[in-house]
């Protein structure tokens, strides 16, 4: 269970382009793990009335101490709203958000992308919350669900046929899938042809003065 878990978080970090993370915390030792889900839910309700798009995905672990907490997988949360009129910083407004939900429990709001030394990729950003999923699979009650994320149909999974292709072919052809439209592959060797780099390059356009002077 634990592994399929860790694959789908993985899957729908990568499907919604989910590339910062929020921590939502308590400041006292709440370890109650349906109460933390449903402060969660509830937090979520609060920020999508500033953002109506706003999607996640999320995944609990119990500190130490035995309090539960919820790391957040979202997009980039921009620098600064307008609330009633006033404009305020993200940051404060978040935890002001979870705070209200939580009420004397406390608790605060750790926004990752407030350090441009802890940002990371769409990739990096799914591995490192799908981490989370065999330690809150071993310390969860039984049968609770470990992690939740926001409704989005998710695109089909594609597959290719390895038999017979090297790792250079399996390369190109992955390569090839993903490429913008308007753009060539050209497969670079190096160091004897013991190595190899790709590039995505624009196709070239060809003007007719340059056609007339290639035939001739």
């Amino acid at each position: 269970a634990a592994r399929r878990a860790k694959s789908e978080v993985r899957r729908r970090c990568k499907a919604m382009g989910l590339d910062s993370m929020l921590t939502l915390t308590y400041r006292a030792n709440q370890k109650d793990e349906a109460l933390c889900k449903w402060h969660m839910e509830a937090f979520v309700k609060r920020v999508r009335k500033l953002i109506p798009q706003f999607r996640y995905v999320a995944a609990f672990e119990r500190q130490d101490r035995g309090a539960w907490h919820v790391h957040m997988a979202v997009h980039r949360v921009q620098s600064h709203f307008m609330d009633r009129g006033v404009r305020v910083k993200s940051f404060d407004l978040l935890r002001s958000i979870w705070r209200s939900v939580v009420g004397e429990l406390g608790g605060n709001v750790d926004v990752q992308n407030k350090r441009k030394s802890a940002r990371k990729t769409v990739a990096q950003l799914a591995a490192y919350l799908s981490k989370y999923m065999t330690k809150a699979y071993a310390e969860g009650e039984e049968h609770s669900k470990r992690w939740t994320a926001s409704r989005m149909k998710l695109p089909e999974a594609s597959r290719l046929c390895v038999r017979k292709l090297s790792l250079l072919q399996i390369l190109q052809q992955l390569v090839e899938e993903h490429a913008p439209e308007g753009t060539q592959i050209r497969t670079h060797l190096v160091d004897g042809a013991r190595g190899f780099f790709m590039t995505v390059e624009p196709i070239p356009i060809v003007r007719g003065s340059d056609l007339a002077i290639q035939l001739g």
